[in-house]
């Protein structure tokens, strides 16, 4: 205490330091897991890595059911959708079991084997999954003849985009993202003994970083060119996905590049692709999109 008569200094201007205001909806890093306000929109660079949304099954099927499929689940292994001329089943097919839950199967006539097949994995983004079925259920309403007839382009139907280093050849090509997490090829592929002639691969796509599982995707020979492209198309586009933050794997946090849409120059959540897909509201019965053999029996 300063003596009686003496004079005291000033109160000190530093005294009560000022304080920041807290920013209200903090850009999520790594490093500031406290930080994150999980129910907020972010977009999600690349995009390849932005794993599913929630209610994937619902979205990536919506186009089928405003397309007028009919859909059946039997409780246990089996859920599909079945077109309208009951020649294309979506969904997980009783006598199909690989490692890829989601399967789409066509034939020419409803009794007849299958003419080709494609094999879609859940944990892959459901932009890309949209991109087929949307194609596919107004290919099957406008040009149904574009699915069923030869495809003979094989190779051909996969331009390496920009940036994406690898080769091509009369029958086989491959890419590689330029962070080596995404590869595409056109080419055979070994497929178990037994593997029938119809689900012999032929396009393959897969993504996760190095020393995790991937997800894939594989479309078999004779697959319609138009299906390989919308997937190749929602897969090589650079532009970023929207996600809520809490749909991020936390494994793939260090891998992604994630911005706050009001900052970024994208007003939206872009799809990109040739065919032009719009983004569908989940109206599909609701299903588990977990692998038959995880369901239970």
């Amino acid at each position: 205490m300063w003596p009686a008569g003496t004079l005291q200094p000033p109160p000190s201007s530093s005294a009560a330091p000022h304080q920041p205001a807290a920013r209200e909806t903090p850009i999520y890093t790594p490093s500031r897991p406290d930080l994150a306000d999980n129910d907020a929109d972010v977009l999600v660079s690349p995009r390849y890595l932005a794993g599913p949304r929630d209610c994937a099954f619902d979205i990536f099927t919506a186009p089928l059911s405003e397309h007028g499929w009919t859909f059946a689940d039997d409780g246990h292994d089996t859920s599909l959708f079945t077109s309208p001329c009951l020649r294309i089943r979506v969904g997980w097919l009783p006598e199909v079991r690989t490692e890829l839950p989601i399967q789409i199967a066509a034939s020419t006539h409803p009794l007849r084997s299958p003419l080709w097949h494609i094999s879609l994995d859940d944990s892959a983004p459901t932009e890309f999954l949209t991109a087929v079925t949307s194609t596919l259920a107004r290919s099957l309403a406008e040009s149904p003849h574009t699915l069923f007839a030869p495809n003979n382009d094989r190779a051909a139907a996969l331009p390496r985009p920009r940036g994406w280093p690898g080769f091509s050849s009369p029958l086989v090509s491959f890419a590689q993202s330029a962070d080596m997490s995404a590869t595409y090829s056109a080419g055979p592929y070994v497929s178990p003994a037994g593997t029938p002639p119809e689900h012999q691969s032929w396009w393959s796509f897969a993504a996760g970083p190095q020393g995790q599982s991937p997800w894939k995707a594989r479309f078999s020979t004779a697959a319609p060119k138009v299906l390989v492209e919308a997937f190749h198309d929602a897969f090589t586009d650079p532009a970023p996905l929207g996600r809520k933050r809490h749909e991020l794997d936390p494994l793939l946090l260090t891998h992604l590049s994630i911005t706050d849409p009001a900052t970024s120059r994208t007003p939206g959540a872009p799809t990109g692709g040739r065919t032009g897909h719009a983004q569908h509201r989940p109206t599909a019965p609701r299903m588990s999109t977990s692998p038959p053999h995880a369901r239970g029996r």
